[in-house]
C-alpha cells in the first residue's frame, strides 16, 4: 500500500519535503536547507538560516543567505582561496589593480595595497601627486609646502658645514670668573668653582671657610690683610675699602669717595666746588658770591639788587616812577 500517494501529511506538492514509505507507515523528510519545525518532527519544512552556523564562512567573509544555503564573499582586498576555506590576500600590485600615479611604485598589503613616491619624489600635500623634490642648498630645508627655507638653530647651537645644528662650544670664547672652570653643556655652558673655592651669591668664586683673624676676602676671593682706616673714614667689609663719613646733608660719592652736598629741589651740585647753586630759568643768571638768580637787564636798564628787578636808567629832567 503506498502510503505516500495523496497523502497531505508531508504537505503539498512544493512544501520542500520528500515522502517515503516504511514498514511503520509514512515519513516525511525535509529538503537540503531546510528542517521540520513542528513536535516530533511532525510539521512542516521551513528554510534554516545558514548565516547564524558558526564557522559558517571563513575569517573576514561576508555570509550571504540563499534559497537552500548560503554564500561567503570575503571582504574587499581578498579572496578565497581554490577550496573555498579560506580568505587570502589579492596582491593588486601583481595582478595590476592598483592605480598608482606617475613617480610612483605599489607596495602591496593585506587587504590593500598603498603608493609610494621614488626617490627623489614627494607627495603634494594638496594633488597627492608624486613631485620631484627640491634641491635645497645647504642650510635650507623643504617646509611643509615643498618650498626651500633656511634652517634655524636653537640658542646654544649653530649651522654646521653640513647643513644641520651642531651644539656652540661656549668655553671656546665665554671667560668664567677667577678660579673657576668652564663646562660646555648642550646648548650652554657653566662656570664651576675649583677645588678649594665656593660659589659666592654673585657667581665669583672664593676661598672655602673664614679668614684668618685681620684678614678679609677680595673681590676675587682672596684673603688678603684688612684695611686700617683713618680718622673720618670707616671700613666697608664687603670691599675692604675706607669710606669717608659723612656729615648730615651730604652723601658718599662712592667712585670719587668724597661726601658730596644733598642739593634741594631747584638746586644742582657744582662737582669743583661741593655746593649746591641755584637753578636760574631763562632770563636769569647765577650770582656766584649770593648764590642768587639775578635777572639779566637790556642797554638802558639796571638791576635794582633788592628787588631783582631791572629798572630804567632816567636821563637828567626825569625820575624813575617804580
Amino acid at each position: 500500500n503506498d502510503g505516500c500517494v495523496n497523502v497531505t501529511r508531508c504537505g503539498p506538492e512544493g512544501s520542500h519535503s520528500s515522502c517515503e514509505n516504511t514498514p511503520t507507515g509514512v515519513k516525511c523528510t525535509c529538503n537540503p536547507g531546510y528542517a521540520n519545525s513542528g513536535p516530533e518532527s511532525d510539521g512542516p519544512c521551513e528554510a534554516v538560516d545558514p548565516c547564524a552556523v558558526e564557522g559558517a564562512c571563513p575569517l573576514n567573509a561576508v555570509c550571504t543567505n540563499a534559497p537552500g544555503g548560503r554564500y561567503c564573499t570575503c571582504k574587499d582586498g581578498l579572496e578565497l582561496n581554490a577550496n573555498g576555506t579560506k580568505c587570502v590576500d589579492i596582491n593588486e600590485c601583481v595582478r595590476g589593480t592598483a592605480v598608482c600615479g606617475d613617480n610612483s611604485r605599489c607596495l602591496n598589503l593585506f587587504a590593500g595595497y598603498r603608493c609610494k613616491c621614488l626617490r627623489g619624489f614627494r607627495k603634494d600635500n594638496v594633488t597627492h601627486e608624486c613631485v620631484a623634490k627640491n634641491k635645497c642648498a645647504v642650510g635650507e630645508k623643504e617646509d611643509e609646502t615643498g618650498q626651500c627655507k633656511a634652517i634655524t638653530c636653537d640658542a646654544g647651537y649653530q649651522l654646521n658645514t653640513a647643513g644641520g645644528c651642531e651644539d656652540i662650544n661656549e668655553c671656546a670664547t665665554v671667560e668664567c670668573p677667577l678660579h673657576a672652570k668652564c663646562r660646555n653643556l648642550p646648548g650652554s655652558y657653566a662656570c664651576k668653582c675649583r677645588s678649594g673655592y665656593e660659589t659666592r651669591p654673585d657667581g665669583s668664586c672664593a676661598v672655602k671657610g673664614p679668614c684668618p683673624a685681620g684678614q678679609v676676602k677680595n673681590a676675587a676671593g682672596q684673603c688678603v690683610a684688612q684695611a686700617v682706616c683713618e680718622a673720618g673714614y670707616q671700613l666697608n667689609v664687603t670691599a675692604n675699602v675706607c669710606e669717608a663719613i659723612c656729615e648730615p646733608g651730604y652723601a658718599l660719592n662712592v667712585k670719587s669717595n668724597v661726601c658730596e652736598a644733598i642739593c634741594e629741589p631747584g638746586y644742582s651740585l657744582n662737582v669743583t666746588s661741593n655746593v649746591c647753586e641755584a637753578i636760574c630759568e631763562p632770563g636769569f643768571r647765577l650770582n656766584v658770591t649770593s648764590n642768587v638768580c639775578e635777572a639779566i637787564c637790556e642797554p638802558g636798564f639796571r638791576l635794582n639788587v633788592t628787588s631783582n628787578v631791572c629798572e630804567a636808567i632816567c636821563q637828567p629832567g626825569y625820575a624813575l616812577n617804580v
